[in-house]
């Protein structure tokens, strides 16, 4: 017994099949990693931007509304805001401009005061859910495609699912 007996145990298919799994499952996961690094974050980045701009003309609002400012006041500090836009790299999307204005639904002192005073209640930001109308209506209406304009991305009006109802409607969302 000078010999040594070697013990040769290969792989089975099974093993393969697993292993296969496995590399087919950490390619999809980066594949889905990465388009959610390079655009879904910049996307959900300029839409909670735009978003915090709602907020800040909100609380602007209020401030002129206290101050007794006039509507052409209100015109001209809308006009003059930017929505305050990350100047990084990777941060937006491409095409959309840093130095972009507040979006036009907020420099209007009448269609803004009517919906201070309608939406002043609710959580989100007077005008954010006709806004979020708008752009998505300008996206169905380009096939989907992104733009140079900014903000393409927003969610559409928030609705809730009723699965209770025989019919499968959608209806709107308590508050929205």
């Amino acid at each position: 017994m000078s010999e040594v007996d070697t013990i040769v145990c290969r792989p089975t298919k099974w093993f393969y099949l697993r292993a296969g799994a496995m590399a087919l499952m950490f390619g999809v996961f980066l594949v889905l990693f990465l388009k959610d690094w390079k655009i879904g974050w910049p996307k959900k980045n300029e839409a909670y931007y735009t978003y915090e701009a709602f907020e800040e003309a909100e609380k602007a609002f209020d401030e002129h509304l206290a101050a007794n400012k006039s509507a052409a006041e209100w015109e001209s500090f809308s006009g003059n805001q930017k929505i305050g836009f990350p100047d990084e790299e990777g941060i937006l999307p491409s095409g959309v401009d840093a130095d972009a204005p507040w979006p036009e639904e907020l420099a209007n002192y009448a269609g803004y005061k009517k919906a201070h005073e309608e939406e002043g209640q609710k959580l989100i930001p007077p005008l954010w859910a006709s806004y979020t109308d708008r752009i998505s209506e300008l996206i169905r209406r380009q096939g989907g495609e992104r733009t140079s304009s900014p903000v393409s991305s927003f969610p559409q009006k928030l609705t809730a699912y009723n699965p209770i109802n025989s019919n499968c409607s959608k209806r709107s969302a308590p508050g929205a």
